[in-house]
């Protein structure tokens, strides 16, 4: 079992230290406490709380370095209520010894002020423990695009054409990525999802800005999961002013969008491309040519119809297609079948060099 051990530094005022321990008992195994006061009324505080230790703050900082975060896989700092306490130099040294700072956020302090010195949520601390330790850094030292989430073509001012995609399968994508080491890149239409930490995140609202967004960064992209729904039309005028009712009928011109997977596939180069799929009807043999029509590395299949999956859910149920072999996933979570996709994705990396 892997420790997971939290520096924190505050000042020694017991509302503040007992604030703090309070917040982040059920993140860490171990807790270390520095301190600029009383090391001695530090450690009485605490006592109370049976897993944490308190040093001093000290230039070497060894104490606190000996406090087993040499065992631990990932140590981090939290600067809390620190202002005039802490300076430039005493944080450079942390950041020598391999410590990774969560800066504070701003808000209402213990002593009564506001400001920088707020500690995180507990949701931000989870995240950063996460990133660390939920997955093997199997994708360390690339880079990864994701698309996610619909377009949206404007008619007129208030209108436009849109489709029923949430984003959650490219989120997922994202996030796990992001959680095995890769530098994740995140172009995604409006959505109603929060956009996952440490990841690079794109807002787009057309086509044509997914378009543009994408081939900004694609040549330097290792691996490129298209999971967008993206318009294949556009309206060919869009109207200055809301378009009125009127007695008869309206018809309104589309003209193509650029097919973006296929400009991709054109120069994919060493680059591994992967495409979805959403079919109603013969997913397979649809599928299939797409993948082969746009020169993918992979296609994701799914089918609307399927119990399961499609838009909105939580859940999908994929079909891994490649020139080689074809590989049907059982209904898991969008999480799960992220974590299936960009591992027959990796192997095919590993495969191209």
């Amino acid at each position: 079992m892997t420790t997971v051990s939290l520096c924190m530094i505050v000042r020694n005022e017991e509302k503040v230290l007992a604030r703090c321990l309070d917040s982040v008992r059920g993140i860490a195994d171990e807790i270390c406490i520095t301190d600029t006061g009383s090391t001695d009324k530090t450690r009485e505080i605490a006592r109370k709380y049976g897993t944490v230790q308190a040093f001093p703050w000290c230039d070497d900082f060894s104490a606190a370095r000996n406090f087993s975060f040499a065992q631990a896989r990932m140590d981090y700092t939290l600067w809390l209520d620190a202002d005039d306490v802490l300076d430039e130099e005493n944080l450079e040294k942390l950041k020598r010894h391999g410590y990774e700072m969560i800066d504070p956020v701003c808000g209402m302090l213990a002593n009564g002020d506001t400001g920088d010195g707020k500690l995180p949520s507990e949701e931000t601390l989870v995240e950063y423990v996460l990133r660390e330790l939920a997955f093997e850094k199997d994708m360390q030292g690339l880079k990864v695009l994701v698309t996610a989430g619909p377009t949206q073509e404007a008619i007129d001012p208030v209108r436009f054409i849109s489709n029923h995609s949430t984003g959650k399968m490219g989120y997922a994508i994202a996030k796990n990525a992001m959680l095995r080491g890769a530098e994740v890149t995140l172009v995604t239409g409006r959505t109603a999802l929060e956009p996952p930490m440490f990841v690079k995140t794109v807002p787009v609202t057309s086509a044509k800005d997914m378009y543009q967004a994408v081939m900004e960064c694609a040549k330097e992209q290792d691996i490129i999961v298209k999971a967008a729904a993206v318009a294949d039309y556009t309206p060919a005028h869009t109207a200055d002013e809301k378009i009125k009712k009127s007695e008869g009928e309206l018809s309104l011109a589309l003209e193509k969008t650029t097919d973006i997977l296929a400009e991709l596939g054109k120069n994919k180069g060493n680059t591994v491309l992967c495409g979805f799929s959403m079919e109603t009807e013969h997913m397979l043999e649809n599928s299939r040519a797409k993948r082969k029509k746009k020169n993918l590395d992979m296609i994701a299949a799914n089918n609307l119809k399927q119990q399961g999956a499609g838009f909105a859910g939580d859940t999908n149920v994929l079909t891994l297609i490649t020139e080689d072999w074809e590989k049907e996933l059982a209904l898991m979570s969008k999480d799960e079948a992220a974590k299936c996709l960009l591992d027959e994705l990796l192997k095919i990396k590993k495969n191209k060099k």
